[in-house]
């Protein structure tokens, strides 16, 4: 339930109330209010089955794999990318022969 209790911005051992108010707002609510990823407890971004998450706990809580491609570029010309780096290497230049 959304309330100032589990709001992101709420100081647990503070004299200000959070770094919104100074007191707590009626209705222990305030316009300001983000719900807390409750697998972390930054500030949570998405709504999944009740529970507040942020986008780096969402997508680890799906077993998402992560891949990075690299491209390559010479004098502005795109060579290619390490998917397939014998590519990269073929457009360097013609004279460039490989060993079999």
């Amino acid at each position: 339930m959304a309330s100032c209790d589990n709001c992101y911005w709420k100081f647990e051992c503070s004299e200000d109330h959070c770094a919104c108010n100074d007191k707590e707002p009626e209705g222990k609510l305030c316009d300001e209010y983000y719900p807390e990823c409750s697998t972390c407890a930054d500030s949570a971004e998405y709504i999944y089955q009740g529970e507040g998450y942020c986008s780096a706990c969402i997508i680890e809580k799906f077993n998402v794999e992560e891949s990075t491609t690299t491209y390559y570029y010479l004098d502005g010309r795109e060579l290619g990318s390490d998917d397939d780096i014998d590519e990269v290497v073929r457009n360097l230049s013609d004279d460039i022969e490989e060993i079999e």
